[in-house]
């Protein structure tokens, strides 16, 4: 007697390919994951090092004769072609740098400014910056609590240091207290009759950049401090213009003055 063949039921075969999508799902999940780190390794990389090119450039512009007055500046270099300082760091990284332009790869060279941004924020050095009501740890390792906006309270360690939630910024118009974050076109600039104040400087210089259509620049619990707005297409009587996508510096989500991201150095600036 011949024997039937044995074969797949609909069920079997149903739940089989459920397995294999379930598992095909997972596994595409992991690569997508695993591309998704591994380009923000490359870019964090690229971003350092714009990050130090910067740092190196501001260090160069405070040593020996190029310190004017013996007061720390942070003004971006000449632009050769028009004989007058660049308006940001960003400019200047991005044309004037040397091995211009900037590090972080993009697919769209025209968008490469847009989707790459240097930030220079400027405090003055001698201040710590607190967040209102947490402890801070002073120079002598003693204890205080950081005081409302506005108000300052001093350690008690010889110099006395000040401790603000919001130190003097080195440049904010005329604007010595200003609360006012540095970013833009403002990042840089003394603060007038005041500026033999700021020395040393704390300098922050933070990097941002776009991946799969989203900010990269976290701070710490504060979320993103840089802002990416995707392209846009809109129909006008012209036809359809497209806008490209951007990426711009600020705000500062956890309102301490400085702009932070992944990709960041700071330091004390001073003439030397």
């Amino acid at each position: 007697m011949r024997r039937a063949r044995q074969g797949f039921t609909l069920i079997e075969m149903m739940l089989g390919v459920s397995i294999v999508l379930i598992v095909m799902v997972a596994l595409m999940g992991g690569i997508f994951g695993q591309s998704f780190l591994n380009m923000n390794a490359r870019n964090l990389l690229a971003a350092m090092n714009d990050a130090t090119r910067v740092m190196e450039q501001i260090r160069q512009q405070n040593m020996g004769t190029n310190c004017s007055n013996a007061v720390p500046s942070i003004v971006p270099p000449l632009n050769a072609g028009t004989g007058q300082p660049y308006a940001t760091w960003n400019a200047w990284l991005n044309t004037g740098a040397p091995g211009a332009p900037k590090s972080v790869s993009q697919p769209d060279a025209a968008t490469r400014d847009a989707l790459e941004v240097v930030a220079v924020s400027c405090q003055d050095g001698r201040y710590l910056t607190c967040q209102p009501g947490s402890q801070v740890t002073c120079p002598d390792n003693s204890r205080v609590t950081c005081p409302a906006v506005g108000q300052t309270v001093l350690c008690t360690d010889p110099d006395r240091t000040p401790v603000s939630p919001v130190a003097p910024y080195c440049g904010y118009g005329a604007g010595w207290g200003a609360t006012r974050a540095q970013v833009g076109t403002n990042e840089w600039q003394t603060a007038g009759n005041v500026a033999t104040a700021f020395n040393p400087i704390r300098v922050t210089i933070a990097i941002g950049w776009a991946q799969d259509r989203r900010a990269i620049g976290q701070a710490g619990g504060g979320g993103s401090e840089f802002t990416y707005v995707g392209a846009r297409t809109t129909t006008s009587g012209k036809g359809r213009v497209t806008t490209p996508a951007t990426l711009s510096a600020g705000p500062d989500a956890d309102a301490d003055g400085v702009l932070e991201s992944q990709a960041m150095l700071t330091t004390l600036v001073t003439c030397r």
